[in-house]
């Protein structure tokens, strides 16, 4: 942190990596470096299988003697409840760009992010963070290194 403004010093360029069920945000230390990991958002709702919405969702197994129920319940809703779950993912990792924009730790970034997740992201980005970002590419490339990501970005960030 810088004592005359305030803001903090770290490096300004980072790197937001995504997809439904994990967000790693990355900076560079120099706009021609590597990247190091600065935090990681795990959403493990991404990962259920739809049916299984249904199940968490009401306490019991779904059709099974275990308090089952007579009704049934539909594919939209699962696929509701995994749209509610990644969305309100997507709001989260926004959050914390923004709160990283708020002490200065970032001021260009590029994000990088599985087409679907990268448009509910946009949408949970303030104005003043959708300004900072440079370049946007709609690729699933969270389980790569962070040389591998490096790889897909250009030469001088």
């Amino acid at each position: 942190m810088n004592s005359e403004t305030g803001k903090n010093t770290r490096p300004t360029v980072w790197v937001l990596v995504a997809d439904s069920a994990q967000a790693r945000l990355f900076s560079a230390n120099l706009r021609n470096g590597s990247l190091t990991e600065e935090e990681r958002l795990e959403n493990p709702e991404a990962r259920m299988h739809e049916g299984d919405f249904a199940t968490a969702a009401r306490g019991h197994l779904v059709g099974g003697k275990r308090g089952s129920h007579m009704g049934g319940h539909s594919a939209a809703d699962d696929h509701s409840a995994k749209k509610q779950s990644s969305d309100e993912f997507a709001r989260k990792v926004g959050e914390s760009v923004h709160r990283a924009r708020l002490v200065g730790a970032v001021e260009r970034l590029y994000l990088i992010a599985e087409p679907r997740f990268l448009g509910e992201l946009r949408e949970h980005l303030d104005e003043p963070t959708r300004r900072l970002v440079v370049s946007e590419i709609g690729r699933s490339l969270v389980g790569l290194t962070p040389a591998e990501i490096r790889e897909h970005l250009p030469a001088v960030l």
